[in-house]
């Protein structure tokens, strides 16, 4: 017996794959701000380990490589909870980096008491 198929029409294609491109452009926005924000302010202190370079915060440097790594790995595991794909293919994945994410954060938050 033979199916009856609706066509999909062609305008609900081109608005699902300008969706598809707007959400592709927002992550890689996302991430690229990130690595932008790392790269521009968080190797700074890496690169450069001296007094002139921490300047008031020499004294406390160990607290703020923490609180900078921590964060570091918040902001570069956080984007990929949000990919929708990742979560549905590789959720071990997914997971995994959700617990890098938690780990970051944590890190951050002891780095900025110390």
């Amino acid at each position: 017996m033979a199916h009856a198929t609706t066509p999909v029409p062609a305008v609900w294609m081109q608005a699902s794959k300008i969706a598809l491109v707007g959400k592709i452009l927002a992550w890689v926005g996302i991430v690229g701000l990130a690595l932008g924000f790392v790269l521009k302010y968080a190797f700074h202190y890496y690169l450069h380990y001296n007094p002139t370079a921490f300047d008031p915060y020499w004294p406390r440097r160990a607290g703020l490589l923490f609180h900078i790594s921590g964060g570091m790995l918040a902001l570069l595991t956080g984007p990929f909870q949000f990919w929708t794909g990742l979560r549905q293919k590789h959720m071990q994945v997914h997971r995994w980096t959700g617990r890098l994410f938690l780990l970051g954060a944590g890190m951050g938050v002891i780095g900025a008491s110390l």
